[in-house]
């Protein structure tokens, strides 16, 4: 394949995304050995050269860093450039985008990029959020390249069948049971989804189940247990237990599927807000006739940000009515699955972690009842480290220069310690056996040593 690597950063050769970029490069190097072309645009400039590799090309990857929350400018310009260049050259041309971001909210700018290139015609393959120092591990180097040999196969429009027969898959109805286009979804999605080689398909429905509302008393907070004593955790489980895929049936009305899929998400809090380890891929089949352009928007955003926050790969959202869409969206959850793709990393997901995680750092320092260490799994923790005062620390322009310069040397070191394919080594969705071992086991939450439950403020206060 002929692939451009189209890198918008400011930064042009000191950018961090531009090193995944040549990861990808590397990968293809040890493996299928596509022909790569890549251009750094970071100031916006479009040329004829450009414009004809592009043409050539049957891949096109661009990246970028994100400013205020979105691509910055020179990117917009550059996309305006582009268009009015190629024009129907870009229709059917396969595209796809990925970040490395220091910071939160990707959500945006993907949202930006998929628009943007989907109106010019472009067949958008689904994007990639990465963290900044992501690629200095092993695992998301794995990451990278799992996606890319999957953005790979999309754009040779290649049909795939699951890679085996141990697949999982849940059907979860959270519509009121008076649409009957749920029932004829399910029956479809079931059958495309066995034709493609998946194994055990199960169906759930949350209506007709004794469910509570949450009723915001803390106390989950407080010791991981919900007060409520009804089928919620049985339902749970049997939904989330050895799944692979979880896709969710419903009617889309004002920006959600309705009171049964909102009272499902509520519940969720007990489980540290959503179990956020877990790595199902999460889809939703809607019906959107009684709905409009911003409903779907509002769904479209929503869902993404739960289904990131929650660990899961969001595989996006299927609107009832054409059949050949729904057999992509089968396809595209073998394809997901075959390929062992990670949860997104910034979409909304380290935001409203960042704002759960110091509540429940609150709600631990004035009750010592549990210990909330799982939420610093990523290493940022709840204290910031202290600053190291043997560091060189630069104030002007040249130093600035050379402090860009001198980060991009761990990234450099790992690009040329790479010698062969890095891809599929590991089985990475081993995922929802979080009921396996003890059914309890995420109720109840791990406990602070004693010594630990007097540092708290009521411990303190009264002495206990």
């Amino acid at each position: 394949m002929k692939i451009v690597i189209l890198s918008a950063s400011p930064k042009k050769e000191a950018s961090l995304t531009l090193q995944t970029g040549r990861l990808i490069q590397k990968v293809s190097e040890f493996s299928v050995k596509d022909e790569f072309s890549e251009f750094l645009i970071g100031d916006g400039k479009y040329t004829k050269e450009i414009g004809d590799k592009v043409r050539e090309a049957d891949l096109v990857m661009f990246c970028s860093s994100i400013f205020h929350y979105n691509v910055h400018q020179q990117l917009m310009g550059f996309l305006d450039n582009l268009e009015a260049d190629l024009g129907q050259a870009m229709v059917g041309k396969p595209v796809t985008y990925f970040t490395t971001s220091a910071h939160l909210l990707d959500t945006e700018p993907h949202f930006y990029m998929e628009t943007r290139l989907s109106r010019m015609g472009a067949y958008f393959i689904r994007s990639l959020s990465m963290l900044d120092d992501d690629m200095l591990r092993e695992d998301r180097r794995e990451e990278v390249a799992n996606w890319y040999k999957y953005v790979r196969s999309c754009a040779m429009r290649q049909q795939e069948n699951f890679k085996d027969n141990n697949s999982q898959i849940t059907l979860l109805d959270v519509s009121d049971g008076s649409n009957p286009k749920i029932r004829e979804y399910m029956d479809k999605v079931k059958a495309k989804l066995q034709a493609l080689g998946a194994g055990i398909i199960k169906e759930e429905q949350v209506r007709g189940h004794n469910i509570h509302p949450c009723c915001a008393c803390s106390c989950c907070y407080i010791d991981g247990k919900c007060v409520m004593k009804d089928d919620f955790n049985a339902l749970a489980e049997a939904v989330y237990r050895k799944t692979d895929a979880l896709i969710i049936f419903g009617e889309l009305q004002y920006g959600i599927l309705g009171k049964y899929q909102k009272l499902w998400l509520d519940r969720h809090v007990q489980y540290g807000l959503y179990p956020h380890y877990v790595e199902t891929i999460c889809g939703y089949v809607v019906d959107t006739s009684n709905s409009n352009e911003d409903d779907l928007m509002e769904f479209k955003i929503h869902s993404r940000a739960n289904d990131n926050f929650g660990g899961e790969y969001h595989v996006g959202i299927y609107e009832m009515g054409d059949e050949a869409k729904l057999d992509a969206y089968c396809q595209d959850i073998a394809k997901i699955y075959n390929y062992e793709l990670y949860p997104q990393r910034n979409f909304y997901q380290r935001a409203t972690y960042e704002k759960f995680k110091w509540l429940c750092w609150d709600l631990q320092a004035i009750t010592a009842r549990k210990n909330f260490a799982f939420y610093s799994h990523d290493g940022d923790g709840y204290k910031w480290p202290e600053l190291n005062p043997n560091i060189q620390r630069f104030y002007d322009y040249k130093g600035a220069i050379q402090a860009e310069k001198n980060r991009l040397i761990p990234y450099k070191m790992i690009l040329s310690s790479i010698n062969e394919d890095i891809s599929l080594k590991t089985k990475r969705r081993a995922n929802s056996d979080w009921f396996s071992d003890n059914p309890n086991k995420i109720f109840e939450g791990p406990k602070y040593p004693e010594e630990e439950q007097k540092k708290g403020f009521f411990a303190k206060l009264f002495g206990k």
